[in-house]
């Protein structure tokens, strides 16, 4: 009797590509992340996990390209838009990653998991996104919409509560 092995499917082979990146085998990574594509091509966290494993083998435009394919999988997939926007900024496409940034916090004001509360550091570095991108004006707009209606919902995050004030003080020096 021959034995026959199943072939692993789309999720198992994230799993085990991720611990693979976890070790710092992104070579290893991103040929199990490549089958598991393969084998289920919807699946948006294989190309999400891809996409991180791509800007860590210095792959900006192709990890750009499926946290694109994740995102239009599933337009909420967790921490898609925010390395979206990290692999735009590392390509110099700062407005884009600052409208990423943006879009991230306008669809989680009050934090990306219920109960974990608003982040100061995200408001924080999505203004020096726009900062970057040249647009003091937007950044400015933005780090007043968090100190008057967000930053009172602090809790979790309060190490980092001063962000937002230190670069709002920046923009006024």
């Amino acid at each position: 009797c021959a034995k026959i092995t199943a072939m692993p499917d789309s999720t198992e082979l994230v799993h085990r590509a991720i611990d693979l990146s976890d070790a710092e085998d992104f070579t290893g990574a991103l040929n199990l992340l490549t089958r598991a594509i393969t084998v289920d091509p919807t699946n948006a966290q294989a190309y999400f996990e891809r996409g991180v494993v791509l800007l860590n083998l210095d792959q900006d435009a192709n990890a750009v390209a499926d946290f694109d394919r994740a995102l239009a999988i599933d337009p909420e997939f967790p921490g898609a838009r925010d390395w979206r926007s990290k692999a735009l900024a590392s390509l110099g496409d700062h407005q884009s990653a600052a409208e990423d940034c943006l879009k991230d916090l306008q669809s989680h004001p009050d934090g990306p998991h219920q109960g974990m509360g608003v982040s100061p550091q995200k408001w924080a570095d999505c203004a020096d996104a726009f900062i970057k991108a040249g647009n003091h004006q937007k950044a400015r707009e933005l780090l007043e919409d968090y100190f008057n209606n967000y930053a009172s919902r602090v809790t979790t995050y309060a190490r980092f509560e001063t962000a937002p004030m230190r670069m709002l003080r920046s923009e006024e020096h």
